[in-house]
């Protein structure tokens, strides 16, 4: 298992992100958005930017994290979550914004590109389950072109937010696509996470840890161990599983009078008590 984070839970400023993951032995990020940008509608210069600076810490990039299919399945509303400084991007446009993102991550030599299953708006029906996979088959050929593996994140803003949804999906499409899990967003979405990384670790390529709790109001982030997801599960089921992908700290959390780098410190530093 290799450590990583996602560089804007850190700072927007991608250079000051890197020097954190640097400074805390990590060898791997994982890409999102840098100087306030969804870096997969950056321009150029922005991307060649962000090249150097990965490439001058000699750091990899595990992950683009890029918002495809974070979207309507029919018309163009407003968003239901957080799209990290992404546009609004109509259906039809989606293929094109996939190809874009496929090409950014060649261009970083990164091999997963992270997707989506549209906005959720109301109940899971199987009429919108089949046209979810209908959707995400439509992403085969842009993946064997480009040489990319697309992996779908359980997502609770989205139609797909357990570890099981999920993961029928992937089965329902194909063993080219494979899955982000992300213990966190199955616990918003009302799953059970340990059920949902059980069902979810035929088709694990990458995974995102970040913990959350109850509130009355639903839910809210918190520090990893400070919520009321089980990592210690979490971490011997992957270790069982022969699992070698990356796991990307989305820290998420805040704290009064603590930075995000210092936060962001407290969750890295739990994970690798669990790794060591």
């Amino acid at each position: 298992m290799r450590l990583s984070i996602i560089t804007d839970e850190v700072s927007q400023d991608l250079s000051e992100a890197l020097n954190y993951a640097q400074s805390r032995g990590l060898d791997a990020v994982e890409l999102r958005s840098a100087w306030g940008v969804n870096l997969c509608e950056a321009s150029d210069e922005q991307l060649a930017s962000a090249r150097a600076l990965v490439k001058e810490r000699g750091i990899s990039v595990c992950c683009l994290a890029s918002p495809v299919y974070k979207a309507d399945l029919e018309a163009v509303a407003e968003p239901v979550g957080a799209t990290h400084g992404a546009s609004n991007v109509a259906l039809e446009q989606q293929l094109a914004l996939a190809e874009r993102a496929c090409q950014i991550a060649n261009s970083f030599e990164c091999p997963i590109v992270r997707i989506f299953s549209f906005w959720k708006r109301g109940d899971l029906s199987h009429e919108i389950f089949r046209s979810i996979v209908e959707k995400l088959a439509e992403l085969e050929g842009i993946a064997e072109r480009y040489g990319i593996v697309f992996a779908l994140e359980n997502e609770h803003s989205c139609w797909l937010g357990t570890g099981e949804e999920t993961a029928k999906a992937v089965r329902s499409v194909g063993d080219w696509l494979k899955m982000v899990w992300d213990p966190g967003n199955a616990f918003c979405a009302g799953g059970d996470p340990n059920e949902g990384l059980l069902a979810a670790l035929p088709f694990i390529a990458h995974a995102h840890v970040k913990d959350a709790r109850k509130t009355d109001e639903g839910y809210e982030w918190a520090g990893i161990d400070e919520g009321e997801i089980d990592f210690d599960f979490q971490f011997a089921r992957l270790k069982e599983a022969g699992y070698k992908g990356a796991v990307s700290i989305e820290t998420h959390a805040k704290k009064d009078g603590m930075s995000q780098a210092d936060v962001t410190d407290l969750c890295l530093n739990a994970v690798r008590r669990r790794l060591n």
